[in-house]
């Protein structure tokens, strides 16, 4: 599992790379956490997840916040998660909602995340959410080999 996360973690690094031009390189745990953190942006992942609540085909985005909100930066990081979601094999992603405030409550509605419990842990699969997701190049994406994606 820790070659594949680190695999994705180089994706992610790539993406954030050519997006916001973000320097550093993400950090990555052998619990299969990856984050990003800087003035721009700051991203906390499970892959996969490490409760009974998501489905256990779920990247879950434990933290999402963007330096600069409604310009399409969210939007954007989850056309790059839909796009590596058949390489890294997972089916669904999920939100949790870590602070108060409507930013994120706005964000899910407006791409269709159904509720799991209390309204602050959101997951909708990656075949809905490319629905909903208008379309873009991925020539950012830098696929790695089969060999470090999941079973």
């Amino acid at each position: 599992m820790y070659q594949t996360v680190e695999s994705f973690s180089n994706e992610l690094n790539h993406y954030l790379l050519s997006r916001l031009n973000y320097q550093e390189r993400c950090q990555v745990s052998r619990k299969g956490t990856v984050s990003a953190y800087s003035e721009t942006v700051d991203i906390y992942l499970r892959f996969p997840p490490n409760s009974d609540q998501w489905p256990t085909d779920t990247l879950v985005i434990a933290k999402i916040a963007f330096n600069g909100q409604r310009v399409g930066h969210g939007t954007s990081f989850l056309q790059f998660l839909v796009g590596l979601s058949s390489i890294y094999g997972y089916a669904n992603i999920g939100i949790e909602q870590t602070h108060q405030g409507d930013g994120i409550q706005n964000f899910v509605r407006k791409h269709g995340f159904k509720a799991l419990d209390n309204n602050r842990n959101w997951v909708l699969s990656v075949t809905e959410l490319s629905l909903t997701l208008p379309q873009q190049e991925v020539a950012y994406l830098n696929v790695s080999s089969p060999a470090n994606v999941m079973p």
